[in-house]
This record gives structure tokens, sequence and C-alpha cells, in this order.
């Protein structure tokens, strides 16, 4: 079945556009079938309902009912491997 991931940013553009193109390596390498919407913070709510992870430059502190996760390591470059084990982790289950 095909996951879905939210990659959200302040804006919704630059710094969501560069976490996207790292999960998209991601899912290419490890084969996992997803697709990604890329949203403002703000719009979140709009597309959650059929997420399996949101992806995140900001720190989210609402519940949305699926995995969230802070994915800052993709821009500073600090902590990537950890990042990128916690959504195949999440996505292959």
């Amino acid at each position: 079945m095909k996951k879905q991931i939210i990659v959200a940013c302040g804006g919704g553009i630059a710094t969501s556009t560069i976490i996207a193109s790292k999960v998209e390596k991601i899912l290419e390498d490890n084969k996992i079938d997803a697709s990604i919407i890329q949203c403002r913070v703000s719009e979140i709510d709009s597309h959650k309902d059929n997420a399996d992870l949101i992806i995140s430059s900001a720190n989210l502190k609402k519940d949305y009912g699926v995995p969230v996760l802070q994915a800052i390591s993709f821009i500073s470059g600090v902590g990537v491997e950890e990042t990128r084990k916690k959504i195949i982790e999440i996505l292959k289950k």
C-alpha cells in the first residue's frame, strides 16, 4: 500500500523542498512506495487524514495522530543518519 508523507515548513517552499528531495532519495534507495505532499505547517491539518508520516523543519508540538519527525538535520547536516533511519522504520511498518 502506498504511503503518504507530508513535508512541511514555515513557508511551504524552500526548506520543505530541500527536505522532500532528501526524503525522495531515501524512498528510492529503500524501495518504499510513497507520495510526498509539501505544504506550510499551517496547512498540515488539511492534509493529515491520509498521512502516514509528517516531516517538518519546525518542532511541531501538536498531536496529529500520526508519527511526526523534525528533519532540520537535512538542512544542518547534523544527525542525518538518525533521521533517515527513523523515516525508514516508520514507513516500513
